[in-house]
């Protein structure tokens, strides 16, 4: 059974399994809209065509899918990152071609990895060279699902990073093995 049509040249990296919200659409673009006013982002850090017209949320029900929302980090090979709302990918049929998560450009490199998070978490990111980060993901700016990210990590131009981790609040761990990686490592 087919997950995703690949284009030539990608693979899958990474799996994540959300729970599942029921609202309308107007009701999403309603509450992305709310949400990222709340957090005080500009309008073109946004990447969805949010309907102007779109349903006006009650404040219960704002405070439900506030509640329900998930984030979905990704990070690259070149030590960007960002974290977006779950609401922002829409859901589709098994087969089709995806939907796009980054914006990739030569600056912020590939995908390293990508999961879900829960404010308290951490972030491990390790370099080829070595290098360690450990960081709360509290620290990553939420931006839209298409944006290129932030830098989370300076690597130097010979370096990229190979590995990242999650650390749950809650001393979990999930893993993120980039391609060429032999082993994974516990931190």
């Amino acid at each position: 059974m087919r997950g995703i049509k690949l284009a030539a040249g990608d693979e899958v990296i990474s799996l994540s399994i959300l729970n599942h919200v029921s609202f309308t659409m107007e009701e999403r673009d309603s509450y992305i809209r709310l949400s990222r006013q709340k957090r005080g982002m500009e309008e073109d850090e946004g990447d969805l065509d949010i309907a102007e017209n779109s349903a006006t949320l009650s404040p219960e029900r704002f405070t439900d899918l506030e509640a329900q929302e998930q984030f979905i980090t990704t990070t690259t090979n070149k030590g960007f990152g960002k974290r977006s709302s779950a609401y922002e990918y829409r859901v589709s049929g098994r087969g089709g071609q995806g939907i796009s998560n980054m914006t990739l450009t030569a600056k912020n490199g590939e995908i390293a990895g990508s999961f879900i998070t829960a404010s308290g978490d951490d972030l491990v990111l390790v370099t080829d060279a070595g290098k360690l980060i450990r960081f709360t993901i509290d620290d990553v700016r939420i931006a839209g699902r298409s944006t290129q990210g932030v830098t989370l990590f300076r690597v130097n131009d010979n370096e990229t990073v190979v590995s990242v981790a999650r650390i749950a609040a809650d001393g979990l761990q999930e893993e993120e093995e980039i391609e060429g990686g032999d082993e994974v490592i516990d931190l």
